[in-house]
């Protein structure tokens, strides 16, 4: 498992073509995301860059990494991606146990 960051295209190809050409093609991908957000204050509260801060950051990594695997996948190689995200869930959590 390679540890980058995918906030660009540039790593994550790299990574996927060394994977590609050494295991003959790619059928498992983890996108694994953190990103701190504000949970909590009302929309009315929030600003633009609040508001969208989450949702650019987990979407834009899946994109990038789902646009760089999927090459490698389907046809006789069916493949998958998994998508992981931490922060919503440890606060909630903590919301819930308060």
């Amino acid at each position: 498992m390679a540890d980058m960051s995918p906030t660009t295209a540039a790593l994550p190809s790299a990574h996927a073509d060394e994977i590609a050409a050494a295991a003959g093609g790619n059928d498992i991908a983890l996108n694994a995301v953190s990103v701190m957000h504000n949970q909590g204050t009302s929309l009315d509260e929030l600003s633009l860059e609040e508001f969208m801060r989450p949702i650019d950051g987990f979407l834009r990594p899946l994109f990038i990494t789902t646009k760089t695997v999927a090459r490698y996948m389907g046809g006789e190689r069916p493949g998958v991606i998994l998508t992981l995200s931490e922060p919503g869930a440890k606060m909630a959590v903590g919301a819930l146990v308060d």
